[in-house]
């Protein structure tokens, strides 16, 4: 169930945006793995970093021309049919990232490299990361995975990677 209520934007302070990212990958090494799959979701966020307004999810996946190893397959819940012949939307994807004030990215250790290598155009924009960069303990919970960060909260996604056709792709 997607989140639909946000905090009251204040009409006297300017609001700034943000994207939150996710990439699945061929593997770890950022210098040789591919992206497979590219998430982005922009949304408006006041002064105080309270979210005002979220848009709408973009996905898009790509065929690496490589086998997937069977252990990415597991992890991410995407094979070889659900990315043959598929294309990352580039153009698409850099007017998406560069209009944001900051990337955020629950690893962004992880991803930015990958992000920086596939789109070459967005380098340089400032990044936070969810994941390394929030006390979670101190904000009441006690740990950061994200699916258990997102189960602590009452919500839940399937374990494996929703089906294309259950996804905003842009193919």
């Amino acid at each position: 169930m997607p989140v639909t209520a946000f905090h009251d934007a204040d009409p006297r302070t300017p609001s700034r945006i943000g994207v939150a990212v996710d990439v699945e990958t061929t593997g770890l090494d950022r210098e040789t793995d591919r992206i497979i799959e590219l998430a982005v979701q922009r949304f408006r966020f006041d002064a105080l970093g309270h979210v005002i307004q979220v848009g709408v999810p973009r996905v898009w996946r790509e065929d690496p021309g490589i086998e997937l190893d069977p252990r990415i397959t597991k992890l991410t819940g995407l094979a070889a049919d659900d990315l043959a012949g598929q294309v990352i939307d580039e153009a698409a994807a850099v007017e998406s990232l560069s209009s944001a004030d900051i990337i955020v990215a629950h690893n962004a250790a992880f991803d930015r490299p990958f992000i920086d290598r596939r789109l070459p155009a967005i380098a340089g924009k400032p990044w936070a990361c969810s994941m390394a960069e929030l006390d979670w303990l101190e904000l009441g919970f006690d740990g950061r995975a994200l699916a258990h960060l997102v189960s602590q909260c009452g919500w839940f996604y399937p374990r494996a990677h929703l089906s294309a056709g259950s996804r905003s792709a842009g193919r």
